[in-house]
Protein backbone atom coordinates (compact mmCIF):
# COMPACT_ATOMS: atom_id res chain seq x y z
CA UNK A 1 0.00 0.00 0.00
CA UNK A 2 1.32 3.50 -0.75
CA UNK A 3 0.10 6.90 0.95
CA UNK A 4 1.77 10.45 -0.10
CA UNK A 5 4.05 8.27 -1.07
CA UNK A 6 5.19 6.02 1.87
CA UNK A 7 5.50 2.23 1.01
CA UNK A 8 3.88 0.24 3.38
CA UNK A 9 3.27 -3.47 4.05
CA UNK A 10 0.04 -4.90 4.01
CA UNK A 11 -0.68 -6.86 7.19
CA UNK A 12 -2.93 -9.87 8.02
CA UNK A 13 -4.04 -8.53 11.28
CA UNK A 14 -6.37 -6.27 8.73
CA UNK A 15 -8.37 -6.78 5.86
CA UNK A 16 -7.32 -3.20 4.34
CA UNK A 17 -5.28 -4.43 1.29
CA UNK A 18 -5.91 -2.44 -2.16
CA UNK A 19 -4.58 -2.92 -5.04
CA UNK A 20 -1.69 -0.49 -5.48
CA UNK A 21 -2.53 2.50 -7.42
CA UNK A 22 0.02 3.95 -10.16
CA UNK A 23 -0.82 7.31 -10.93
CA UNK A 24 0.50 9.22 -14.26
CA UNK A 25 3.54 10.98 -14.50
CA UNK A 26 3.07 14.42 -15.93
CA UNK A 27 6.08 16.68 -17.22
CA UNK A 28 6.58 19.92 -15.15
CA UNK A 29 6.42 21.87 -18.46
CA UNK A 30 3.23 20.43 -19.33
CA UNK A 31 1.19 22.71 -16.69
CA UNK A 32 -1.97 22.46 -19.00
CA UNK A 33 -2.18 19.27 -18.48
CA UNK A 34 -1.41 18.50 -14.95
CA UNK A 35 -3.03 21.30 -13.62
CA UNK A 36 -6.69 19.76 -15.74
CA UNK A 37 -5.51 16.33 -14.27
CA UNK A 38 -5.43 18.02 -10.74
CA UNK A 39 -8.81 19.51 -11.21
CA UNK A 40 -10.18 16.34 -12.57
CA UNK A 41 -8.53 13.96 -9.84
CA UNK A 42 -7.56 16.24 -6.25
CA UNK A 43 -3.93 15.51 -6.79
CA UNK A 44 -1.29 14.88 -9.67
CA UNK A 45 2.42 13.66 -9.78
CA UNK A 46 4.84 15.57 -11.66
CA UNK A 47 7.80 13.61 -13.05
CA UNK A 48 11.74 14.74 -12.99
CA UNK A 49 10.78 18.21 -11.01
CA UNK A 50 14.91 18.86 -9.69
CA UNK A 51 18.00 17.64 -12.03
CA UNK A 52 20.02 14.58 -10.74
CA UNK A 53 22.54 16.79 -9.59
CA UNK A 54 20.86 18.41 -7.35
CA UNK A 55 18.91 15.48 -5.80
CA UNK A 56 22.28 14.27 -5.25
CA UNK A 57 23.09 17.22 -3.64
CA UNK A 58 19.90 16.98 -1.31
CA UNK A 59 20.74 14.11 -0.23
CA UNK A 60 24.58 14.73 0.85
CA UNK A 61 22.63 17.62 2.78
CA UNK A 62 20.41 15.49 4.41
CA UNK A 63 23.33 13.28 5.68
CA UNK A 64 25.45 16.10 7.06
CA UNK A 65 22.22 17.17 8.41
CA UNK A 66 21.81 13.97 10.00
CA UNK A 67 25.72 13.11 10.75
CA UNK A 68 25.16 16.71 13.41
CA UNK A 69 22.66 15.24 15.28
CA UNK A 70 24.58 11.37 15.17
CA UNK A 71 27.99 11.94 14.12
CA UNK A 72 28.48 8.20 14.28
CA UNK A 73 26.61 8.07 10.63
CA UNK A 74 29.07 7.27 7.89
CA UNK A 75 25.83 7.12 5.03
CA UNK A 76 21.97 6.97 4.52
CA UNK A 77 22.34 3.55 4.74
CA UNK A 78 23.54 3.20 8.04
CA UNK A 79 20.21 5.53 9.17
CA UNK A 80 17.76 3.65 11.40
CA UNK A 81 14.37 4.68 13.18
CA UNK A 82 16.15 5.12 16.19
CA UNK A 83 18.78 7.77 14.77
CA UNK A 84 15.90 10.07 13.91
CA UNK A 85 14.15 12.54 16.25
CA UNK A 86 10.82 11.00 17.06
CA UNK A 87 7.54 11.10 15.05
CA UNK A 88 4.62 13.05 17.02
CA UNK A 89 2.22 10.62 15.95
CA UNK A 90 1.82 7.29 13.99
CA UNK A 91 3.52 8.78 10.65
CA UNK A 92 6.96 9.73 9.07
CA UNK A 93 6.61 13.22 10.17
CA UNK A 94 9.42 15.04 11.92
CA UNK A 95 8.73 18.23 13.51
CA UNK A 96 11.53 17.76 16.07
CA UNK A 97 15.19 18.81 16.73
CA UNK A 98 15.52 21.30 14.28
CA UNK A 99 15.28 18.81 11.24
CA UNK A 100 12.48 21.18 8.68
CA UNK A 101 15.69 24.18 9.29
CA UNK A 102 18.77 22.40 8.53
CA UNK A 103 20.42 22.61 5.23
CA UNK A 104 18.41 19.61 3.49
CA UNK A 105 14.98 21.32 3.86
CA UNK A 106 15.84 25.01 2.97
CA UNK A 107 18.00 23.62 -0.14
CA UNK A 108 14.60 21.88 -1.52
CA UNK A 109 12.63 25.12 -0.60
CA UNK A 110 14.51 27.71 -1.99
CA UNK A 111 14.94 25.78 -5.49
CA UNK A 112 13.91 27.74 -8.59
CA UNK A 113 11.70 24.54 -10.14
CA UNK A 114 9.92 24.58 -6.61
CA UNK A 115 8.39 28.39 -6.95
CA UNK A 116 7.84 27.44 -11.02
CA UNK A 117 5.35 25.00 -10.24
CA UNK A 118 3.42 26.64 -7.74
CA UNK A 119 3.37 29.76 -9.98
CA UNK A 120 2.02 27.20 -12.32
CA UNK A 121 -0.53 26.02 -10.08
CA UNK A 122 -2.08 29.23 -9.33
CA UNK A 123 -1.70 30.42 -13.11
CA UNK A 124 0.80 33.25 -12.21
CA UNK A 125 3.31 35.16 -13.98
CA UNK A 126 6.91 34.28 -13.14
CA UNK A 127 8.08 36.17 -10.22
CA UNK A 128 5.36 36.18 -8.68
CA UNK A 129 4.98 36.82 -4.82
CA UNK A 130 4.52 33.90 -2.76
CA UNK A 131 5.07 32.71 0.76
CA UNK A 132 6.00 29.38 1.80
CA UNK A 133 5.70 27.80 4.94
CA UNK A 134 8.26 25.89 6.50
CA UNK A 135 6.46 22.46 7.34
CA UNK A 136 8.11 19.18 8.44
CA UNK A 137 10.50 16.48 6.36
CA UNK A 138 9.44 13.44 5.73
CA UNK A 139 11.70 10.43 6.54
CA UNK A 140 11.57 6.85 7.11
CA UNK A 141 14.31 4.63 7.04
CA UNK A 142 14.49 1.20 5.53
CA UNK A 143 12.51 -1.04 8.30
CA UNK A 144 10.12 1.97 9.82
CA UNK A 145 7.33 0.67 8.72
CA UNK A 146 8.06 -3.47 9.58
CA UNK A 147 5.03 -4.62 11.51
CA UNK A 148 2.90 -1.64 11.89
CA UNK A 149 -0.19 -0.76 10.22
CA UNK A 150 -0.48 2.53 11.48
CA UNK A 151 1.62 4.78 8.68
CA UNK A 152 -1.35 4.84 6.99
CA UNK A 153 -1.94 8.59 7.89
CA UNK A 154 -4.93 9.26 6.34
CA UNK A 155 -6.43 12.90 6.97
CA UNK A 156 -8.41 15.88 6.33
CA UNK A 157 -6.63 20.04 6.22
CA UNK A 158 -8.87 22.77 6.00
CA UNK A 159 -9.15 25.18 2.87
CA UNK A 160 -8.87 29.05 3.58
CA UNK A 161 -11.48 31.47 2.04
CA UNK A 162 -9.47 33.79 -0.63
CA UNK A 163 -8.94 30.20 -2.34
CA UNK A 164 -7.80 26.94 -2.96
CA UNK A 165 -4.77 25.89 -1.54
CA UNK A 166 -2.39 22.50 -2.12
CA UNK A 167 0.20 21.28 0.04
CA UNK A 168 2.95 19.58 -1.88
CA UNK A 169 5.46 16.36 -0.70
CA UNK A 170 8.72 16.89 -2.66
CA UNK A 171 10.32 13.65 -2.61
CA UNK A 172 13.43 12.14 -3.31
CA UNK A 173 14.14 8.51 -4.90
CA UNK A 174 18.35 8.16 -4.40
CA UNK A 175 19.61 5.41 -6.93
CA UNK A 176 22.20 4.24 -4.53
CA UNK A 177 22.07 2.23 -1.40
CA UNK A 178 24.82 4.54 0.41
CA UNK A 179 22.65 7.82 -0.59
CA UNK A 180 19.43 5.88 1.31
CA UNK A 181 17.93 3.70 -1.94
CA UNK A 182 16.58 1.71 0.81
CA UNK A 183 14.27 4.39 2.75
CA UNK A 184 10.76 4.01 2.71
CA UNK A 185 10.71 7.71 2.26
CA UNK A 186 13.11 11.17 1.78
CA UNK A 187 10.64 14.17 1.55
CA UNK A 188 10.06 17.53 2.48
CA UNK A 189 6.17 18.97 2.41
CA UNK A 190 6.16 22.14 0.89
CA UNK A 191 3.06 24.24 0.68
CA UNK A 192 2.82 27.73 -1.17
CA UNK A 193 0.59 30.81 -1.94
CA UNK A 194 0.05 33.91 -3.30
CA UNK A 195 1.64 36.52 -0.34
CA UNK A 196 -1.68 38.55 -0.59
CA UNK A 197 -3.77 35.82 0.52
CA UNK A 198 -1.42 35.64 4.16
CA UNK A 199 -2.63 37.26 7.17
CA UNK A 200 -0.29 39.86 8.29
CA UNK A 201 0.69 38.17 11.86
CA UNK A 202 2.00 34.94 9.33
CA UNK A 203 5.01 36.65 8.47
CA UNK A 204 6.24 37.32 12.24
CA UNK A 205 4.91 33.81 13.36
CA UNK A 206 6.74 32.02 10.24
CA UNK A 207 9.73 34.16 10.51
CA UNK A 208 10.27 32.93 14.18
CA UNK A 209 9.95 29.37 12.99
CA UNK A 210 12.97 29.78 10.90
CA UNK A 211 15.14 31.58 13.84
CA UNK A 212 14.06 29.11 16.67
CA UNK A 213 13.97 25.82 14.20
CA UNK A 214 10.46 25.05 14.84
CA UNK A 215 8.26 23.64 11.96
CA UNK A 216 5.04 25.19 10.59
CA UNK A 217 1.88 23.64 9.81
CA UNK A 218 1.25 23.59 6.13
CA UNK A 219 -1.66 25.69 4.88
CA UNK A 220 -2.27 27.17 8.13
CA UNK A 221 1.21 27.56 8.30
CA UNK A 222 0.98 29.44 4.96
CA UNK A 223 -1.72 31.81 5.39
CA UNK A 224 -2.11 31.78 9.21
CA UNK A 225 1.48 31.42 10.75
CA UNK A 226 0.13 28.25 12.92
CA UNK A 227 2.55 25.93 14.34
CA UNK A 228 2.91 22.29 14.76
CA UNK A 229 2.61 21.41 18.64
CA UNK A 230 5.56 20.54 19.08
CA UNK A 231 6.69 24.25 18.44
CA UNK A 232 6.24 24.25 22.74
CA UNK A 233 7.67 21.48 23.68
CA UNK A 234 11.00 22.13 25.59
CA UNK A 235 14.05 19.74 23.86
CA UNK A 236 14.29 16.19 25.58
CA UNK A 237 17.56 16.08 28.02
CA UNK A 238 20.52 14.16 26.28
CA UNK A 239 19.20 14.50 22.45
CA UNK A 240 21.20 17.08 20.18
CA UNK A 241 19.29 19.91 17.80
CA UNK A 242 19.85 21.77 15.24
CA UNK A 243 20.50 25.25 15.15
CA UNK A 244 19.10 26.82 11.94
CA UNK A 245 21.81 29.20 10.26
CA UNK A 246 21.48 33.31 10.46
CA UNK A 247 23.36 35.93 8.49
CA UNK A 248 26.78 34.97 8.92
CA UNK A 249 26.27 31.54 10.98
CA UNK A 250 26.10 28.49 9.78
CA UNK A 251 23.66 25.43 10.88
CA UNK A 252 25.12 23.78 13.81
CA UNK A 253 24.11 21.32 16.53
CA UNK A 254 24.02 21.39 20.39
CA UNK A 255 23.60 19.00 23.16
CA UNK A 256 20.28 19.52 25.52
CA UNK A 257 21.41 19.37 28.88
CA UNK A 258 19.68 17.81 32.08
CA UNK A 259 17.42 20.61 32.38
CA UNK A 260 16.92 21.04 28.77
CA UNK A 261 19.95 23.97 28.52
CA UNK A 262 22.33 24.15 25.21
CA UNK A 263 25.32 22.54 26.15
CA UNK A 264 28.75 23.89 25.22
CA UNK A 265 28.90 23.51 21.14
CA UNK A 266 31.67 26.54 20.93
CA UNK A 267 31.89 29.66 22.99
CA UNK A 268 31.21 32.04 20.16
CA UNK A 269 27.81 30.24 19.11
CA UNK A 270 25.92 33.81 17.36
CA UNK A 271 22.92 34.11 19.37
CA UNK A 272 22.51 31.00 20.74
CA UNK A 273 19.67 31.82 23.20
CA UNK A 274 17.50 33.48 20.37
CA UNK A 275 18.55 30.10 18.36
CA UNK A 276 17.40 27.86 21.74
CA UNK A 277 14.10 29.59 22.82
CA UNK A 278 10.92 28.59 21.49
CA UNK A 279 9.22 30.58 18.42
CA UNK A 280 6.51 32.00 21.10
CA UNK A 281 8.96 33.49 22.89
CA UNK A 282 11.19 35.02 19.42
CA UNK A 283 7.81 36.64 18.83
CA UNK A 284 7.83 38.52 22.38
CA UNK A 285 11.11 39.23 21.94
CA UNK A 286 11.76 40.56 18.54
CA UNK A 287 9.47 42.47 16.00
CA UNK A 288 9.83 41.06 12.23
CA UNK A 289 12.57 44.09 11.26
CA UNK A 290 14.48 42.26 13.82
CA UNK A 291 13.50 38.74 12.83
CA UNK A 292 14.23 39.78 9.23
CA UNK A 293 17.60 40.95 9.84
CA UNK A 294 18.93 37.63 11.23
CA UNK A 295 17.89 35.41 8.97
CA UNK A 296 19.47 34.69 5.65
CA UNK A 297 18.21 36.89 2.73
CA UNK A 298 17.02 33.04 0.84
CA UNK A 299 15.06 32.33 4.20
CA UNK A 300 13.34 35.68 4.83
CA UNK A 301 12.12 35.78 0.53
CA UNK A 302 10.70 32.80 1.07
CA UNK A 303 8.72 33.99 3.86
CA UNK A 304 7.88 37.62 2.47
CA UNK A 305 9.19 38.71 -0.84
CA UNK A 306 8.49 42.32 0.15
CA UNK A 307 10.32 44.10 3.16
CA UNK A 308 8.55 44.22 6.35
CA UNK A 309 8.67 48.01 6.64
CA UNK A 310 4.94 47.77 6.25
CA UNK A 311 4.68 44.97 8.62
CA UNK A 312 6.32 46.35 11.24
CA UNK A 313 3.16 46.73 13.92
CA UNK A 314 1.73 43.50 13.02
CA UNK A 315 1.03 41.11 15.82
CA UNK A 316 1.07 37.41 16.23
CA UNK A 317 -1.70 36.09 16.92
CA UNK A 318 0.17 33.97 19.80
CA UNK A 319 1.17 37.18 21.27
CA UNK A 320 -2.72 37.92 21.95
CA UNK A 321 -3.97 34.68 22.44
CA UNK A 322 -5.40 33.86 19.38
CA UNK A 323 -7.98 36.52 20.03
CA UNK A 324 -8.74 40.36 20.30
CA UNK A 325 -11.12 42.07 21.82
CA UNK A 326 -13.16 45.50 21.28
CA UNK A 327 -15.47 47.06 23.92
CA UNK A 328 -18.67 48.86 22.61
CA UNK A 329 -19.58 52.46 23.18
CA UNK A 330 -21.04 52.96 27.07
CA UNK A 331 -24.54 52.85 27.44
CA UNK A 332 -26.59 55.74 26.84
CA UNK A 333 -28.45 56.92 30.28
CA UNK A 334 -31.06 54.74 31.04
CA UNK A 335 -29.56 52.02 29.91
CA UNK A 336 -29.65 48.30 31.68
CA UNK A 337 -25.74 47.61 32.30
CA UNK A 338 -26.37 44.23 31.03
CA UNK A 339 -26.43 45.70 27.41
CA UNK A 340 -22.56 46.18 27.23
CA UNK A 341 -21.68 43.04 25.59
CA UNK A 342 -18.27 42.42 25.00
CA UNK A 343 -17.57 41.08 21.72
CA UNK A 344 -14.68 38.61 21.27
CA UNK A 345 -13.50 38.51 17.85
CA UNK A 346 -11.35 35.33 16.91
CA UNK A 347 -8.73 34.77 14.79
CA UNK A 348 -9.64 32.65 11.72
CA UNK A 349 -8.54 29.08 11.64
CA UNK A 350 -8.72 28.27 7.92
CA UNK A 351 -6.58 25.39 7.19
CA UNK A 352 -6.46 23.85 3.84
CA UNK A 353 -6.30 21.12 1.46
CA UNK A 354 -3.18 18.63 0.31
CA UNK A 355 -1.20 18.59 -2.38
CA UNK A 356 1.78 15.74 -2.96
CA UNK A 357 4.72 16.64 -4.77
CA UNK A 358 8.29 14.30 -5.42
CA UNK A 359 11.45 15.96 -6.20
CA UNK A 360 13.92 14.63 -8.24
CA UNK A 361 11.44 11.94 -10.18
CA UNK A 362 8.04 12.64 -9.38
CA UNK A 363 6.02 15.11 -7.87
CA UNK A 364 2.34 15.72 -6.44
CA UNK A 365 0.13 18.22 -5.92
CA UNK A 366 -2.62 16.74 -4.26
CA UNK A 367 -6.38 18.36 -2.70
CA UNK A 368 -7.41 14.96 -1.49
CA UNK A 369 -10.68 15.53 0.44
CA UNK A 370 -9.93 19.51 0.78
CA UNK A 371 -12.25 19.76 -2.38
CA UNK A 372 -14.92 19.98 -0.64
CA UNK A 373 -13.71 21.92 2.11
CA UNK A 374 -12.00 24.57 0.31
CA UNK A 375 -15.77 25.65 0.27
CA UNK A 376 -16.25 25.52 4.05
CA UNK A 377 -16.46 28.53 6.53
CA UNK A 378 -13.31 29.41 7.98
CA UNK A 379 -13.76 28.26 11.36
CA UNK A 380 -15.72 25.19 10.91
CA UNK A 381 -13.15 23.18 12.33
CA UNK A 382 -10.00 23.83 14.46
CA UNK A 383 -6.10 23.54 12.68
CA UNK A 384 -5.37 20.23 12.09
Amino acid sequence: VVHQGHTCSSSSRSSFDPPLHRPRFFAATDGADWRRSLKEEGYVTVADVLPPEDVDEALRLLLCDLQRLRPELSSLEEVRECHLPPPSSANDLRARAGLCHGEFAWFLRCHPRVSQLFEQLFELPPGSPLTGSVDVVALAPQGSSAGSRSRQWLHLDYSPRKGRIWQATLQLFPKTASMGAGWERIAVMICKAPSKWRAPSAVHALLSCCLTGAASRATAGVTLGLMHGESKEAPSPGTRRLLPALVGAPVVAASVGPEGQPLAVAADVPHLDLRWATPQEAMRRLDVSKLWELLPPEVRTYISPEQPRALRQAVSPFIRELSLFTFPEPPKTGEPLDRRRRTRSKVSRNMSADVSRHPGTPVSLSEPVAVAAAAAPAEAAPPS
